[in-house]
């Protein structure tokens, strides 16, 4: 038998407004040609309690992030991302994009 490594996604009914996630790792790029998508993306896992999410980090959540902790993503690593989410068009379709925000520790 072979057990599939199958990572949880984030999406937008995967939490409420507001919550608060941890970086767990310093993300990976994973290239248009892996993915499908028209671009690049940059994924990274955030964890809150004992759940474990990959979020595709859109780059307005990355500046936000990068602008408290800077560019090297290891140093991420264990800080704290409010989430949000905004319904918003994306290529002619409205959907619920995904925001986050560094959190200040205490």
């Amino acid at each position: 038998m072979v057990k599939l490594d199958i990572p949880l996604y984030l999406k937008p009914n995967s939490f409420e407004p507001g919550a608060i996630f941890k970086f767990v790792d310093a993300g990976k790029i994973r290239t248009k040609d892996e993915t499908g998508f028209e671009t690049d993306v940059f994924e990274i896992t955030i964890k809150k309690g004992d759940k474990e999410f990959v979020w595709t980090m859109n780059r307005t959540s990355q500046k936000n992030v990068a602008s408290a902790h800077g560019k090297d993503t290891e140093k991420w690593i264990g800080k704290k991302v409010k989430l949000s989410k905004v319904e918003q068009t994306v290529f002619g379709k409205l959907k619920q994009v995904i925001y986050g925000e560094s959190v200040e520790e205490e």
